[in-house]
C-alpha cells in the first residue's frame, strides 16, 4: 500500500508515521509538509491512500525561505484539485482541530466531514479527530485504513 502524508505539524507528522509503521510495517509512507509539496506529490506519484491535514501553509517551511501564507481549507483545496483532474487516490483527513476557514466559509469539524463525504464521495473515506494525548485517533484511523485496503483489492 502505498501511502502519502500531508502534514505540516511536526509532532503530528510524527505520531502518524510512528503510527503507520506499527500497523503497517512493511509500507514506508511519504511525507509532505505544505499544499504545493503535497499537490506536486499527488499530481506525479500514485497512492492508495493520502492522509491529509486540512489547514496547511502554502509551501514548506526552511531556515532560508518563507513558508507563504498560510490555507486555512488547504486540504480542502487538495481535494478539489484531486477531483478535477481526476485522481482516485483515497482520502482520510486527519485534523486536531475543531473549526476551518474564516468568515461565510467557516466549518465546524463535523460540518466539513459531512461536505466533504458530499462533494467527494469516490475519494473522501471519512476524517479523523487526531489528540495528542488520546487512542481513540489511532483506531478510528486504523478502521479507515482497512477500509481503503478493502476498496483497493
Amino acid at each position: 500500500m502505498e501511502i502519502l502524508v500531508i502534514e505540516d505539524d511536526k509532532l503530528k507528522s510524527e505520531r502518524l508515521l510512528l503510527f503507520l509503521k506499527a500497523a503497517y510495517p512493511k509500507v514506508i509512507p511519504k511525507l509532505e509538509r505544505s499544499y504545493h509539496n503535497g499537490l506536486r506529490r499527488i499530481e506525479t506519484e500514485s497512492f492508495d491512500v493520502i492522509l491529509l491535514d486540512m489547514t496547511l501553509p502554502t509551501y514548506n517551511a526552511s531556515t532560508t525561505a518563507r513558508i507563504g501564507r498560510p490555507r486555512p481549507l488547504g486540504g480542502y483545496d487538495i481535494l478539489r484539485k484531486m477531483r478535477r483532474k481526476k485522481i482516485a487516490s483515497k482520502v482520510i483527513v486527519v485534523s486536531a482541530l475543531g473549526g476551518f476557514g474564516t468568515g461565510d466559509a467557516k466549518f465546524t469539524f463535523d460540518e466539513l466531514k459531512d461536505k466533504c463525504a458530499e462533494e467527494f464521495p469516490d475519494i473522501f473515506l471519512g476524517a479523523v479527530f487526531f489528540s495528542q494525548t488520546g487512542s481513540k485517533w489511532e483506531r478510528q484511523l486504523l478502521s479507515l485504513l482497512r477500509k481503503a485496503q478493502e476498496q483497493h483489492q
